[in-house]
């Protein structure tokens, strides 16, 4: 619980300090979302399933980047072998600030829905109906699972290639644009199995049938078995990371 407690006072005191930055930054962020959502229903995307389908890929640019990127900094202020030998194992406090991150990304993720919702009003109804409810619920707890699954496996592979923090934008933008969030799977011909790769394409297919009344088993299906590979490959490369950095050395960038 220290490094928790630790890192949550951290992060508030840096968002007490830049309060104004975070506003201005969450409000560029509503700005570009509300254009994509309006342009998406001008392609004649169900409004429900492109709202739901934008706060996902909202959150999921934040879950999947915050592990690298706590990599990436600890090795630019050459403290990653300080924070590696210190008495909480790299894998805690890690943990603890992807704890601290999750509860700041679900907070702008609920505020830029409510936002949103002023502007647009999105039906809601057919998610929280008492049929659908479960569904929507155990549907957004595998998303979460699998975004931080990634972010972690991006972890590990910056613990020992150090650049590869680069890579998560292409898997970020890969999702909005073949997770079905802005046109059907189905108009990708070819490409469409390409897809079921991706989280963010069951997480829609479990919206979209809350708002068909279907069963959403199938896509918990696949987000459960996303969420296992993701966390057994993330927890093997970071444990082969860690051991890696220490025999050769190599905290820093040069």
């Amino acid at each position: 619980m220290i490094p928790l407690r630790a890192e949550a006072y951290k992060f508030g005191w840096e968002l007490r300090r830049y309060a104004f930055n975070y506003t201005a930054g969450l409000a560029a962020e509503a700005v570009f979302m509300g254009g994509l959502y309006f342009s998406f229903s001008l392609l004649g995307r169900p409004a429900g399933t492109a709202f739901v389908g934008l706060l996902l890929w909202f959150f999921a640019r934040g879950a999947m980047s915050d592990a690298s990127n706590i990599i990436s900094e600890e090795r630019h202020l050459g403290t990653f072998e300080r924070v590696s030998a210190a008495g909480p194992s790299l894998a805690e406090l890690l943990a603890a600030r992807l704890a601290v991150n999750f509860a700041f990304e679900s907070t702008r993720t609920l505020l830029l829905a409510a936002a949103l919702a002023a502007v647009f009003a999105p039906p809601f109804a057919p998610l929280l109906a008492p049929a659908a409810l479960p569904g929507v619920l155990a549907a957004g707890a595998l998303t979460v699972a699998c975004l931080y699954g990634w972010g972690f496996l991006a972890a590990a592979l910056q613990i020992r290639w150090k650049k590869t923090g680069a890579l998560v934008p292409l898997a970020e933008y890969a999702m909005l644009v073949f997770s079905g969030i802005i046109f059907d799977t189905s108009l990708l011909g070819g490409v469409e199995p390409l897809a079921l790769l991706l989280p963010l394409t069951w997480s829609v297919r479990a919206a979209e049938a809350a708002y068909a009344g279907a069963a959403a088993g199938p896509a918990l299906a696949g987000l459960a078995v996303h969420a296992a590979l993701a966390w057994a490959a993330g927890l093997a490369l970071f444990r082969a990371s860690v051991r890696a950095t220490k025999r050769s050395g190599e905290y820093g960038f040069y």
